[in-house]
């Protein structure tokens, strides 16, 4: 039976170890090793600590002075705000609890921007700002216009009461439609310089025609196509107003031409003043027809005028009476008028004063042929200055014959011859 051969053993000298014999760090585990310990921190330099201790230091003013701000400004507004042009506020606006005033002020607060002041608040003068701006637009009212075809306007001639604490723009949003008859409405735009805008609304009328009637007391002076228009056109032409027009009342149409277009006006003609009327004493004979006409002696009017008694005369009174008399125009206007009426055979005598008694001839109108049945039932002698009624009885008929006395003949004196 055969037996192994060995191998020669095999031997390193210089490790000590056989060749093929496992590695001590091949059989077993690696080893633990322990961790190293930290390198130690050097030393803080002096100027770190200064730099430390300076914010540090420095943190702690800003927190008191923070702090005291705080307390010192509790319940201040620190900034506010007004409006431009409205001028400086109640300083309260600043303090609205605890209320504030004024210390300083400076000389352009009055100016847009932002501006440092002082006030006494808190127990203490404390610095606010105050924060000036425009911030309102401009106010306006609408106006109404009315223009000829020829005129034309510019924005601001459509407002009125322009209300702005500083310059404003005025513009028309649309251009209106000048030389166009007829109502326009245009709206009016409105811009400060801090640009805050509002809009107005305005109405426009644009006429030929200032009116299209015309009212004319009666006997006035005609109207010229020049009264009707609110502008001068040279073309203005109209058709006449005659006379008799002026004297009637009543309403008249009428064709104007002007800026090349026809228009028909009216002329309205009326009466409203009253007849001037002025009478006179009528001395008629008995049986006499009798008209109002008989006692006017003049009537001025404009138009033709017409009479009627309001109170007839009494044919059958033979003394004196009044009658009522109505004098209208054609305008129906009317004035009353009252006279005296006296019907008798006589006639009013003016007689130079004498010793001669007074005979009934010569009361009766020249070349009556009644004197055979006339007579006075009194014999007068007219040598005193005044007026005076006798009666006269006509045809058995007792009636007034009126007699007025004047002494026009200056004394006759004769005087002896003497040497």
């Amino acid at each position: 039976m055969s037996k192994p051969v060995e191998q020669p053993f095999a031997y390193d000298p210089a490790s000590g170890k056989h060749p093929d014999w496992p590695t001590p760090e091949a059989t077993k585990e690696p080893a633990q090793t322990a961790p190293e310990a930290p390198a130690a921190e050097p030393a803080p330099k002096r100027w770190q600590i200064i730099v430390a201790w300076s914010i540090i230091t420095a943190a702690g003013v800003v927190t008191l002075a923070l702090l005291w701000l705080s307390l010192s400004y509790l319940g201040v507004r620190i900034v506010a705000d007004a409006e431009y042009g409205e001028g400086l506020p109640d300083a309260a606006i600043f303090a609205p609890r605890k209320g504030a005033e004024y210390r300083f002020v400076p000389d352009d607060i009055a100016e847009k921007g932002t501006h440092r002041l002082t006030v006494w608040a808190n127990g203490g003068e404390r610095i606010v700002w105050m924060r000036v701006m425009d911030t309102t637009a401009p106010q306006a009212e609408g106006v109404e216009r009315t223009i000829s075809s020829l005129v034309t306007l510019r924005p601001d001639d459509l407002i009125e009461n322009l209300k702005d604490a500083d310059l404003v723009k005025v513009s028309f949003l649309e251009t209106p439609p000048f030389g166009t008859v007829g109502d326009h409405a245009v709206t009016i735009l409105l811009e400060d310089v801090s640009g805050n805008q509002s809009s107005v609304e305005s109405l426009l009328h644009v006429r030929v025609l200032a009116r299209d009637a015309i009212e004319l007391e009666a006997g006035e002076e005609a109207p010229t196509a020049a009264d009707y228009l609110i502008d001068e056109y040279p073309d203005a032409a109209m058709s006449e107003v005659t006379e008799q027009m002026l004297h009637m009342p009543g309403t008249y149409e009428l064709t104007l031409t002007a800026d090349t277009q026809v228009h028909t006006v009216t002329l309205h003609v009326v009466d409203t003043t009253k007849p001037v009327v002025k009478t006179e004493m009528q001395y008629l004979v008995p049986g006499t027809p009798i008209t109002p006409e008989q006692f006017l002696t003049e009537v001025i009017d404009e138009t033709a005028t017409t009479s009627v008694f309001l109170t007839a005369p009494d044919p059958d009174d033979h003394d004196f009476q009044q009658v009522t008399i109505r004098v209208t125009d054609a305008g129906g206007n009317y004035t009353d008028v009252s006279e005296s009426l006296l019907l008798t055979h006589a006639k009013p005598v003016v007689m130079e004063a004498r010793s001669t008694p007074v005979t009934a001839d010569e009361l009766l109108p020249e070349g009556a042929s009644e004197a055979e049945n006339v007579r006075l039932t009194q014999t007068f002698a007219p040598n005193r200055i005044g007026r005076f009624a006798m009666t006269l009885v006509v045809d058995g008929e007792p009636e007034i014959a009126l007699l007025e006395v004047v002494d026009t003949t200056p004394p006759a004196i004769t005087a002896p011859d003497l040497s």
